[in-house]
């Protein structure tokens, strides 16, 4: 079980290989899941390479998923807090590009409630998460990009 709030592993790396591949075929990639914290909330990115929506053909798009997890029963719902994803520089690591989220009374209830129907929710994030032109050579190497679900607050 992969945690986010880990003090001792820091943020888990998730790695997304063959971008050009999904570019390509215009697909949705769901990472890894990752706890927020130890009994915590189950999330996932799920990142378009080619766009989402009216970023198609020309940004990457980021959205955070709420999953069903095995604490729900013991969570309160809807979720409430902030999450921030960052997109790794793979150069030298000093341009990291930061999104946050914040899961309030304005949210949605689909992206922040909790999962009775099938495995995940519609995901909360950025349609314009990175320009497709500003990848490379920072954030695109060897056909992958490296995310982090960086911070997540709970409220």
């Amino acid at each position: 079980m992969l945690i986010v709030n880990s003090k001792s592993l820091g943020a888990p790396v998730l790695t997304m290989t063959d971008f050009q591949q999904h570019k390509r075929d215009n697909d949705e990639w769901l990472s890894p899941p990752v706890y927020t914290h130890h009994q915590g909330y189950k999330i996932c990115l799920s990142v378009h390479a080619n766009g989402d929506a009216t970023a198609k053909g020309t940004h990457v798009s980021v959205y955070v998923c709420l999953m069903r997890g095995e604490f729900d029963d013991s969570l309160k719902w809807p979720f409430r807090g902030v999450i921030s994803v960052r997109l790794l520089d793979q150069i030298n690591g000093n341009d990291n590009k930061t999104y946050t989220l914040p899961y309030d009374d304005k949210t949605s209830n689909e992206c922040c409630a909790r999962v009775t129907k099938g495995e995940i929710t519609w995901g909360r994030g950025i349609t314009y998460f990175n320009a497709l032109t500003k990848l490379e050579p920072k954030y695109l190497r060897n056909d992958t990009l490296l995310f982090q679900i960086h911070k997540v607050e709970l409220k």
